[in-house]
Parts: C-alpha cells; structure tokens; sequence
C-alpha cells in the first residue's frame, strides 16, 4: 500500500500518508460543516443551556436566534462569549449570568479577539466566537505538517493523533478558550 500514489493535476503525487492526512483534515472540516444551521448559525458550539439566564436577560442576545441544549447546564463557551459581546465587562447583568465572573475573567484574550472580530454587532461576534477554535485547529494542523510532514505513516499517524485528541476536538465542540 505504501507504493500506491495518487496523482495530482499538477504533475506531484499523493502517497497512502498524505492520502490519510487530508482524509483527516477533511472529516475534520465536514463535521464541524455539520454544527452549521441556518437559522441559528454556529452556536451550537457555544452551548447554550436551555435555560440559560443570559437569553432572556443580557441585551445583546434579546432576540437572536441561539441553538440550545437540551440539558440545563451550559458549558463554557456560553459563559465566555458573554465576555466578547461585552468586552469591557460593564454590563451588570454579566454578574448575573456568568457563572464565576473573576475566575472567567482571567481567560480574556479570546473574547477579545472575537469582539474586535466581531466588529461590535453580537451576531457576528457569536459566530466568530464559536469558531475560534476552529481556526487554532486548523493553525494546529498547518504546524503539525511542517513539524511531523506526512510523507511516512508514522508520521501522518502522529500528527492525526493530535489533531483529533480530546483536548484539541473538545476546544472546538464546546468552545473551550484554554
């Protein structure tokens, strides 16, 4: 199987290593091509819990669309992205809807960067939010071809694996900012 390549327009070939590795990268891309929705957009990798105080009580989500959990509790990414859509943390309300402000507070800098994404409209700074993680894995990926390039299978095999451990796919499908 390590002979059989395939070739590409450009004349270069493709071995079984590199086959795989953007295999990966592919699923990779179609699942989270998957969480998108039409009408709520990417929130769904914010997690939102179903009863979640922010939805009713924070003025920038009133009346936007956000997917929900089914379950009651929420998980981090619904608490950080509040810190996005008020990045300079006075709004009153983030007291009461964030679940340990000083402890969330300490991991600022995706917020931040989601907000000035974001442009100041809440909308487009959830969605930037949600796919943060997103991009940090597909810079991992680009990293992970140039430290460990894919041209055995020993070293397709290592890169996939960090690629798809559970911290790196657990960042993206809850919105973890560590």
């Amino acid at each position: 199987m390590g002979d059989q390549v395939l070739p590409l327009p450009s004349g270069r070939r493709l071995g079984g290593p590199q086959c795989a590795w953007l295999v990966g990268v592919l699923f990779f891309a179609a699942m989270v091509a998957c969480r998108w929705d039409a009408r709520t957009g990417w929130t769904e990798l914010l997690r939102f819990a179903g009863n979640t105080p922010a939805l009713s009580e924070l003025p920038a989500l009133q009346g936007l669309p956000v997917a929900r959990m089914r379950a009651n509790g929420g998980y981090d990414g619904e608490f950080y992205v509040q810190f996005a859509l008020y990045p300079d943390l006075r709004e009153p309300t983030l007291k009461k809807t964030i679940d340990s402000p000083a402890y969330r507070a300490r991991r600022i800098l995706l917020p931040w960067v989601a907000a000035l994404l974001g442009g100041g409209d809440p909308w487009r700074t959830m969605q930037v939010f949600a796919l943060l993680n997103v991009a940090c894995w597909f810079a991992l990926a680009v990293l992970l071809r140039h430290w460990l390039p894919p041209d055995n299978w020993r070293h397709a095999a290592a890169g996939l694996a960090l690629l798809y451990s559970v911290g790196a796919i657990d960042s993206v499908r809850y919105s973890l900012t560590d």
